[in-house]
């Protein structure tokens, strides 16, 4: 596909295969069909919101933590991050994000840190957004105040 001017109509009559490799149980065989897919994706905009509906449901697999294809995985997504242009999109995929490394390693958390440190360079609204304290409803506040009164 790099070395395409366009997807030929082969490639594109087998983007049902290649979404089903990206929904596949075998992480690493969706990591690469998603790698392919995110080339397709960014020739063909008919089919982006395909592609970043699968890299998002792919962010919480079971075996993205032990995978040894996090770097792989990093490198698409952050590719994938920089080049959307739909704002509550990217801050979707940076919440998954920090989402997927609460049960991940130590290296692949640092990795993620890294990569949402280098998208909101370009993207400041996802830094507002992490950085801003998180909204208490009432029920919550009354735990919180549970909690400081030793209770």
């Amino acid at each position: 596909v790099p070395f395409c001017s366009s997807p030929g109509e082969v490639l594109l009559s087998q983007l049902a295969s290649l979404y089903r490799c990206a929904h596949s149980i075998n992480f690493s065989t969706g990591v690469q069909a998603l790698m392919v897919l995110s080339h397709v994706s960014s020739i063909e905009i008919a089919t982006s919101d395909r592609f970043y509906r699968a890299l998002y449901e792919s962010m919480l697999h079971p075996e993205l933590p032990t995978s040894a294809k996090q770097a792989l995985f990093l490198n698409v997504l952050f590719k994938a991050m920089k080049a959307d242009t739909k704002l509550h999109r990217v801050m979707a995929f940076g919440k998954r994000l920090l989402q997927a490394c609460v049960h991940a390693p130590p290296s692949f958390i640092c990795g993620s840190l890294l990569l949402l440190a280098e998208v909101t360079k370009q993207v400041p609204a996802l830094k507002t957004m992490l950085e801003a304290k998180p909204q208490t409803t009432g029920f919550e506040a009354g735990l919180d105040a549970g909690m400081d009164a030793g209770l």
